[in-house]
């Protein structure tokens, strides 16, 4: 079933469902197989941050907020489950390029273009991620800290509103 939909399916998802719960770009979540293991020691040690290493742009260093313990270490042991059937890799091809391109084809013939797209998990996961910090946060710590959470500068919290809270105003 390597070529087949089947295997397709269960790459993509866990992917997706990686990118969901952590707000990962695409290339972090495609090479995230190798930061699994340290998620899931993390999050069972009620860490509430993860560090997201590989990937990232620039190759900087960053954490994220883990706003949903149980799903995201369901995600995290479907992905192991995956990658541990697929040769250590979350999807089985010779290099990086190829993984990504692979999953967005899949990701395409899926429907998940537009506003259903991989990317807009990210989205959602700002959404929660605010409300998450919301409530023990200013509204401007709120917006910094879910644009640290997303990868970007604490001083991007009127580029976060504006990207995506769909212009919603900064104080």
């Amino acid at each position: 079933f390597r070529s087949g939909g089947q295997y397709q399916c269960a790459t993509t998802a866990a992917v997706l469902q990686l990118s969901r719960c952590l707000g990962l770009r695409e290339e972090e979540a495609v090479q995230s197989v190798k930061s699994l293991k340290s998620w899931k020691q993390a999050i069972q040690n009620n860490q509430e941050r993860v560090n997201v290493v590989f990937g990232t742009e620039g190759g900087r260093l960053r954490e994220t907020t883990v706003i949903d313990r149980e799903k995201t270490l369901n995600a995290i042991n479907f992905a192991i489950k995956v990658a541990g059937e697929n040769n250590g890799k979350l999807i089985d091809k010779h290099n990086l390029h190829q993984a990504i391109g692979l999953f967005r084809r899949v990701a395409m013939a899926a429907g998940l273009t537009g506003k259903n797209s991989p990317h807009s998990l990210r989205y959602a996961y700002a959404e929660d991620a605010a409300k998450f910090h919301g409530n023990t946060m200013s509204h401007k710590e709120t917006l910094a800290m879910v644009s640290m959470d997303l990868g970007h500068a604490d001083g991007r919290g009127r580029y976060i509103s504006q990207v995506y809270y769909k212009n919603e105003q900064s104080e």
